[in-house]
Formats: C-alpha cells, sequence, structure tokens
C-alpha cells in the first residue's frame, strides 16, 4: 500500500474587506483602518469567497422584521386579552390549529337554529333576493314552450337487443326476462 502524503494544513483567518464599512474597525481619530500611504484598501482574499448578498431580499427581510417590531410595540397598548387573542390569530395565520368551540347544550343549540332559521324565513319574505325577483319575472311572461328541433330515431329503435347496456353489462328488467320466455 502506498500512503499519500497530504499537504500541511493551512490556517486561514479572516480579515473583513476595509471597503465594507460595516465591518471596518475604527481607530480613534476616526479614520478606517486603510493604509494612509497608498489611499488603497489593504485587503488580502486568502482564497475565501464573500457571500453575495442580494439587495431585495436584505430590504424584504429588514421590512418584515420592522413590522414584527411595530406589531411588538403596538401590543403594548392592548389588554393582557386583547394580546392573547392577537398572538392566537397570529398563530392561526401560521398553521396552528383553531381553539375548539365552546360547548353549547344539544336542547339550546335546536333552540338557536330554529330562531334563526325563522329570521331566515321571514327576512326571506319581506325581501326576497333581487336574483330570485328577475327569475321569477322572466317566468310569468309568457312565452311559447320550446319544441325540440330534432330528435334521434336510432334512440328509440332497439335493433332486436334485449335489455340495456350499463357500465358494460346487459341489464334485463323483469319484462325483458318474460318476453324471452314468451318467444
Amino acid at each position: 500500500m502506498s500512503t499519500k502524503m497530504r499537504p500541511p494544513v493551512q490556517v486561514v483567518s479572516y480579515k473583513p474587506s476595509t471597503m465594507d464599512l460595516r465591518y471596518a474597525p475604527e481607530s480613534k481619530s476616526g479614520q478606517s483602518s486603510r493604509d494612509s500611504s497608498n489611499n488603497k484598501p489593504t485587503h488580502k482574499n486568502n482564497g475565501i469567497k464573500k457571500k453575495r448578498v442580494d439587495p431585495i431580499m436584505e430590504s424584504k427581510k429588514t421590512l418584515e422584521k420592522l413590522k414584527h417590531d411595530v406589531k411588538q410595540f403596538s401590543l403594548k397598548g392592548f389588554t393582557m386579552e386583547e394580546r392573547r387573542n392577537l398572538e392566537r390569530q397570529r398563530a392561526m395565520k401560521l398553521g396552528a390549529k383553531p381553539k375548539k368551540r365552546d360547548f353549547v347544550n344539544y336542547k339550546e343549540l335546536m333552540v338557536q337554529k330554529k330562531k334563526a332559521k325563522r329570521e331566515w324565513e321571514e327576512k326571506q319574505l319581506t325581501e326576497p333576493e333581487p336574483a330570485l325577483a328577475a327569475k321569477m319575472s322572466k317566468k310569468d311572461s309568457s312565452k311559447p314552450p320550446t319544441t325540440v328541433f330534432w330528435t334521434s330515431k336510432l334512440k328509440t329503435k332497439t335493433f332486436g337487443q334485449v335489455g340495456n347496456y350499463k357500465n358494460g353489462v346487459l341489464r334485463l328488467s323483469k319484462l325483458d326476462i318474460k318476453a324471452c320466455k314468451r318467444s
């Protein structure tokens, strides 16, 4: 067996680019750590690729964070019960199961349903829906009944067939069986 010699491990330390002002350490005089003699940034890549940041995605994330912060700040103005309700709504929006309905006695539920049905019927009697009113007025107009323009005689002919085919199966009625026995 031949063993291959591996190259020695190289230690790499990351130093942020001086062009990037977010990471550039500032000196006490307020200047960034640039080489003052060249006015060029001193940065070495050291083989590390910098991750590109999409400005649109970053702005969306920033907006979402701001939106969340505003909601959290606005919650301070509510009572604890209102905060809980808003948190429940937010959780349901994110996919949580909604709270179960409160228990209602069956007899009371039936009374409520009957009452709601009576109110609905009274409303329908006093105010018919405009769509139904339009349909009713159309039916009242005297139109001659429509006649069939063309009928197929093939539908009525049996071509000597006994029974009807349904889903690929021949169905025979009692009358068909009696007719076959007679002949």
